[in-house]
């Protein structure tokens, strides 16, 4: 049994955490609109103590912070209801309403409030010391509190392919009930996680994969699904993806494993729902030639039996409601007749729709019980941490292993929610020394309880700390860039499974064909300035360079360049240059660092924008090895495959900020690579 004390203590302290973060929310940001495209009826649920209607809706918009049991506001041109998310797929989804509503609408937005996330998650931390089946001790021992457990079981499967450091991590992961993978840029963490998921699934456990984004939970699926050992399991429907994902991971979603297992049913619903809007559309006519029958005086039936041997032109509603037989029964009544043979008629059509109704309803309760028993039918579910506290169907389910991907971006009081769905062993599997969770609220309280890395929470010391392996061996990076990226951020530990040859095509490409590491100097070369109202940064003339030197590698032949900065308005202003130039531009990506975390380019050009009259920003700036500065950068560097290019005013730099991360990596970059400086560059 958990110390309800220690655990009411960690509730209360992760509360008053997140009611600071929600009011700073509140202080910055207003709603998140979502665009939707004009949607379609999709039947009524009543499997909730309200009943409520169930609307089909295309995307028009990105769908990241959208999860299913998210509550929303639909925003029509006239007022504004409250919604829930049912169901997410890539290109739509499906909203619940208390009651009907019109869904064809040109102008219909979903309108989300960013703290109504946060608001469930007080919820699921409240509910947790009273919430059956859950395993507050597993969220207990994950933060410090608690013996961990070692069953020194040998593997069971034969890991062909693993290096030893990644071999390691799957016995540590397999054998004791709280671990940490720490995966360096480039060391395979996740294809090492999917072979640690197959070797407990042939343990017989039931598996939890989740974490912080989309594209990490798409990452794992995809390195499952290329291991033959993940396959059946595929196959069967017993891997299953909660939310949207990429094409790649479609088959594995509720609605693809639905549609498998439910073939008859879903093809019953579309053929009653096909029906039901036949009827409608005869009702829909009906009821306009009722009202035009009943018009006064003989016009209408002049216009409508101009003579008796001619064969009548009936209007556009009698046309399209009545066809056949229909019609020509209906022309030969004598005028008084017509009015009554149509209120016969609609009263069929009335019951006809009631069945259609009935048997829809039917064929979308059996669809409905088969998507609930899809989740609790997997043997290994993978979803982003949001469905932990969001989705109704994973709100009854327990698991024996709960693993993370991308543990240290995670919020600590989330991290604390999923771990209690672990009966047995919770797996970590990130890297301390890159981006934490974004945390919008500066209070110290705050920032502690919810922007820290569990890494440094739960392991300080990960080098020395025996729940941690360490994957030493990177295949992304040219061994010039992977050895600055070990040196500054890593101790020297890393290793290079990749060499100088493999990536000599990128090396051989302008920009400064030959050299995989370059130092551009851009000393006197432009000043820094802040945006109007904004914090934010930009610097022109290094706008104008990274243009030029992304336009050169791409002109040469280089596969992917992106340009990387610190600074949002520096990010703005060097697409705004790139949207100026020619074609190539839609080939080069440029964004802040924080969007660029989990991705690689063969060429990454990092601008670093900071110069005179300036200070230093606190981006770069920072003290020592383990400053969030430090983490910024390792992000930024290390997501380069064949060629690096740094801009930077060095002089500047060691002025302004001898013992800061940025001089200490460049200090480096200096003695492994090669200089440039921007003055000579024609801009």
């Amino acid at each position: 049994m958990p110390d309800r004390d220690l655990l009411q203590r960690f509730i209360t302290s992760f509360t008053r955490a997140i009611a600071g973060e929600m009011e700073a929310m509140r202080d910055q940001f207003g709603p998140y609109e979502v665009p939707l495209g004009s949607g379609r009826p999709a039947g009524r649920d009543d499997g909730q103590a309200e009943p409520g209607w169930l609307f089909d809706f295309p995307l028009r918009g990105a769908a990241e912070r959208l999860a299913v049991g998210l509550e929303c506001a639909l925003r029509t041109d006239r007022t504004e209801i409250m919604v829930t998310l049912t169901r997410l797929a890539p290109d739509g989804l499906q909203l619940r309403t208390a009651q009907p509503i019109d869904p064809v609408s040109p102008d219909l937005v979903l309108v989300l409030y960013p703290w109504f996330l946060y608001e469930r998650l007080l919820a699921c931390l409240e509910e947790l010391p009273d919430t059956a089946g859950l395993f507050p001790d597993s969220s207990l021992r994950l933060f410090g509190h608690g013996p961990v457990h070692d069953d020194r079981q040998p593997l069971q499967l034969d890991h062909e392919g693993l290096n030893p450091s990644q071999l390691r991590a799957v016995t540590v992961c397999t054998q004791r009930d709280l671990a940490f993978v720490w995966g360096p840029p480039g060391t395979g963490k996740t294809r090492t996680l999917a072979h640690v998921v197959i070797e407990l699934l042939a343990r017989g456990e039931r598996l939890l994969i989740t974490s912080t984004t989309n594209a990490a939970v798409d990452q794992a699926l995809a390195q499952l699904a290329a291991l033959p050992g993940a396959i059946p399991y595929l196959e069967r429907g017993e891997m299953v993806r909660l939310g949207p994902g990429t094409p790649g991971s479609h088959v594995a979603t509720v609605e693809a494993v639905r549609q498998r297992r439910a073939a008859p049913p879903q093809e019953q619903c579309g053929r009653w729902r096909a029906r039901l809007e036949r009827v409608n559309e005869r009702l829909r006519a009906g009821l306009l030639l009722r009202d035009y029958l009943a018009e006064p005086g003989p016009t209408r039936q002049l216009e409508l039996f101009a003579a008796p041997t001619a064969r009548p032109t009936p209007p556009p509603p009698l046309a399209t409601g009545f066809r056949g037989q229909y019609l020509e029964r209906l022309t030969a009544l004598e005028p008084p007749l017509q009015q009554t043979w149509v209120r016969h008629r609609l009263a069929r059509l009335d019951a006809l729709a009631a069945q259609c109704r009935e048997r829809l309803g039917a064929a979308e309760a059996q669809l409905r019980q088969v998507e609930n028993e899809v989740v609790p039918k997997a043997r290994v579910v993978l979803a982003t941490m949001a469905h932990v506290y969001l989705n109704r169907l994973l709100a009854r389910e327990r698991f024996d292993a709960v693993i993370v991907e991308e543990a240290a971006m995670a919020v600590l009081p989330v991290l604390f929610c999923c771990a209690a769905l672990a009966a047995g062993r919770v797996v970590l599997v990130g890297d301390p020394q890159q981006l934490p969770a974004i945390v919008q609220s500066r209070q110290a309280y705050v920032r502690r309880a919810m922007a820290r890395s569990i890494f440094a929470v739960r392991v300080p010391d990960p080098a020395a700390d025996d729940l941690v392996v360490m994957l030493d061996e990177q295949y992304r990076m040219h061994p010039a860039i992977g050895q600055l990226v070990s040196d500054t951020f890593y101790g020297g530990r890393l290793r290079h499974g990749v060499t100088a040859a493999a990536r000599q095509t990128c090396v051989e490409r302008r920009p400064f064909a030959g050299q995989a590491l370059v130092v551009v100097d851009t000393a006197g070369q432009g000043a820094c300035a802040t945006a109007s109202g904004s914090y934010s940064r930009w610097n022109a003339v290094t706008a104008a360079l990274c243009v030029q030197l992304a336009q050169q590698a791409i002109h040469d032949g280089m596969e992917s360049v992106a340009v990387i900065t610190p600074y949002a308005e520096q990010a703005r202003l060097v697409r705004q240059r790139l949207g100026q130039t020619t074609a190539v531009a839609s080939r080069i990506e440029c964004s802040t660092v924080h969007r660029f975390q989990g991705q690689e380019r063969d060429c990454i050009i990092l601008d670093t924008v900071d110069s005179e009259p300036l200070a230093p920003g606190v981006l770069l700036a920072g003290q020592g090895p383990d400053t969030e500065a430090a983490q910024l950068l390792n992000v930024s560097v290390s997501r380069a495959r064949g060629k690096l290019v740094l801009l930077a005013d060095v002089a500047y730099f060691r002025r302004r900020a001898p013992n800061s991360a940025i001089s200490a990596l460049l200090e480096r970059a200096l003695m492994a690579g090669y200089l440039v400086q921007a003055a000579g560059l024609a801009c």
